[in-house]
């Protein structure tokens, strides 16, 4: 069995909630004047957007690009996001449920805090009500500038905790996209494929063919004999100071993606989704701006022949 928040098309929402939930406030209705005017001053004197207007927006823009998940971060390396209930977690989730779209909880789970990253999951989605959790493992991903590297027993004990809560169906795992680029994550992977129902791939094409790069990707899970259901996590963000290309050519690359839909075998997933939902958009960093939602939206990517789960 796999929970369904883990199937067809979904959405990943980094950091807090209410961070992403702001890149929406003008979907489809440009600023009034007052606004324009108001977004002169000084942010301290800014008048804040109401939360649940802001959850208006954002879920009709996932139903326009027919987005049935979305992944909420939880917590990261240094711990809670939304810990003084400020960042809207909990009114996103009953709004999502309400819209029916499946919320999902996620978190980046460090090699250094194994025991406190089960507790963090466990606590905070029986705080939100969420039966689905996903965790983010990077072996070798820089943490506090080292590498972040998973001794077998501590990733073993993170894993079966997570699995004692949440169970093999409603337990999925994130992490690179090759596993012939990240040799070092194989046997980890290998480790959880016990536990979890499905590996989400990290498939960031950067200045790469996107369609290539997923095929290229989802060969390498099963070159290394890895059989487990398989949720792309595709490219929505560019950050020019992290190395993408600039928004205008990451923009072009979504809509490459989505218009090869004939090249990208579906049939190897189980579902789709997008890291991730925006934030603070700008001609340096940011991401999913209007063309790309207006991309995906035409691209009906639920709809897509997706394997079909236990």
């Amino acid at each position: 069995m796999v929970h369904k928040g883990f199937l067809r098309h979904g959405m990943f929402i980094e950091g807090k909630p209410i961070n992403a939930l702001a890149r929406y406030q003008y979907y489809k209705a440009p600023p009034s004047i007052f606004a324009r005017l108001a977004g002169m001053l000084p942010e301290a004197l800014r008048p804040a957007p109401d939360p649940l207007l802001l959850i208006d927006k954002f879920i009709q823009a996932m139903h326009d690009m027919s987005v049935k998940s979305v992944w909420i971060q939880l917590f990261n390396a240094n711990g809670t996001l939304d810990a003084n209930g400020s960042g809207a977690t909990a009114a996103l989730v009953a709004a999502l449920k309400s819209s029916g779209i499946v919320p999902v909880g996620w978190g980046y789970c460090y090699s250094e805090n194994a025991g406190r990253d089960v507790e963090l999951a466990c606590r905070l989605c029986g705080t939100y009500r969420l039966d689905a959790f996903v965790a983010d493992v990077e072996p070798g991903n820089k943490v506090r500038g080292r590498p972040d590297t998973w001794q077998l027993p501590a990733f073993e004990a993170l894993i079966q905790g997570l699995s004692a809560k949440f169970g093999t169906a409603n337990l999925g795992l994130s992490t690179f996209a090759n596993m012939m680029v990240h040799a070092d994550a194989v046997p980890v992977m290998h480790v959880a494929a016990s536990y979890v129902c499905m590996f989400a791939p990290q498939v960031y094409w950067f200045d790469r063919d996107p369609v290539a790069y997923m095929r290229s990707s989802l060969a390498s899970w099963r070159n290394s004999g890895i059989a487990a259901p398989l949720v792309a996590t595709v490219q929505s963000y560019w950050d020019t100071g992290e190395g993408t290309p600039a928004k205008a050519v990451m923009e072009t690359k979504v809509e490459m993606f989505v218009n090869n839909a004939t090249k990208v075998d579906y049939g190897q997933l189980i579902g789709l989704n997008w890291y991730h939902a925006g934030g603070a958009n700008s001609s340096q960093s940011g991401a999913m701006s209007d063309p790309m939602i207006g991309a995906i939206a035409a691209g009906q990517l639920n709809d897509k022949p997706y394997a079909a789960s236990a």
